[in-house]
């Protein structure tokens, strides 16, 4: 399908809508970083570039936590270089588990955005008052668009994922 439908260069953003139904996530994209990393080759990895949106998550469907249009914002995030703020809390290669409430963890590799740890139970929340980091100066980031809040909660950046997302574009894709 990408390769199919993709337009422009590095430089832009594609979004492609599928009707997808056996998912739990609204959708997927590509994250400059990782993808240099992962792909080598200039063209497979321009082809492979964009985000792919469930359409039950955009406005006036019925899903019960993404219904407003706000995975499309979360997943753009993702494609400007963002994490998510549990960003390093699943198992690594060597089957490690990472603490991501540690001060030394790089979480999401922006500052002011506090540590949180991953669980279902934040999944759909608007609960400011979650701390699963109580060391850390803040609470559970449920506000914010990286996060897994439902669409009726999240509506917000960190001045650092801003900035992140300005540094990324201009390091990986502005001059594609």
């Amino acid at each position: 399908m990408k390769e199919a439908l993709h337009v422009g260069d590095y430089r832009n953003l594609n979004l492609y809508f599928r009707n997808i139904t056996a998912i739990d996530y609204g959708g997927i994209c590509t994250n400059p970083e990782q993808q240099i990393t992962a792909e080598k080759d200039p063209k497979l990895r321009l082809i492979r570039d964009g985000c792919v949106i469930a359409i039950f998550s955009l406005p006036g469907n019925e899903h019960q936590y993404m219904n407003q249009g706000k995975t499309v914002v979360h997943e753009m995030g993702h494609w400007f270089g963002l994490y998510h703020p549990f960003h390093d809390n699943g198992l690594r290669e060597n089957n490690e588990n990472p603490n991501p409430c540690n001060p030394t963890n790089p979480d999401d590799h922006v500052l002011d955005t506090p540590k949180m740890r991953y669980t279902d139970a934040m999944i759909g929340t608007c609960d400011t008052t979650l701390n699963s980091c109580p060391n850390d100066n803040g609470t559970d980031p449920v506000r914010n668009y990286m996060s897994y809040s439902s669409d009726d909660c999240m509506d917000e950046f960190t001045p650092g994922q801003v900035a992140r997302m300005y540094e990324i574009y201009a390091k990986y894709r502005q001059d594609a």
